[in-house]
């Protein structure tokens, strides 16, 4: 029998479905950290921005990460798998790090290279 997504049956069992996998109930607050850094970046604000812990794992969870290191300063960060945009600097991702505490923003791998590299006195 050939499932079609107009049948009675496949509405059954659509429904089904969404009844047994509940939605998360951090999924709103992941999307605010998520917005709040792309908001930032159309705006040409390149700071970092505190975000949950949960938020942290979250990203790390949802795709393999673009690149993942670890660095004296931030401790374990990385860049989320899927790219945001492009520009002309190249891919545009949500970078995360671990310290001091867990926080977000929007860069190129090129800026975020430079702040790596940048004296601690000169880091945002």
């Amino acid at each position: 029998m050939t499932w079609l997504p107009s049948s009675s049956q496949s509405k059954a069992k659509l429904s089904r479905q969404a009844k047994a996998v509940p939605f998360p109930t951090h999924f709103m607050s992941t999307n605010k950290y998520w917005a709040t850094a792309e908001e930032a970046f159309r705006k040409g604000d390149r700071s970092w921005f505190p975000c949950p812990a949960e938020f942290y794992t979250d990203m790390l969870e949802v795709v393999p990460p673009a690149i993942m290191d670890f660095h004296p300063d931030f401790g374990c960060y990385f860049a989320n798998g899927e790219a945001w945009t492009h520009t002309a600097g190249g891919a545009v991702h949500l970078f995360l790090k671990e310290k001091p505490q867990p926080a977000c923003r929007m860069a190129t791998l090129q800026e975020f290279i430079a702040e790596l590299e940048a004296a601690p006195e000169a880091r945002g």
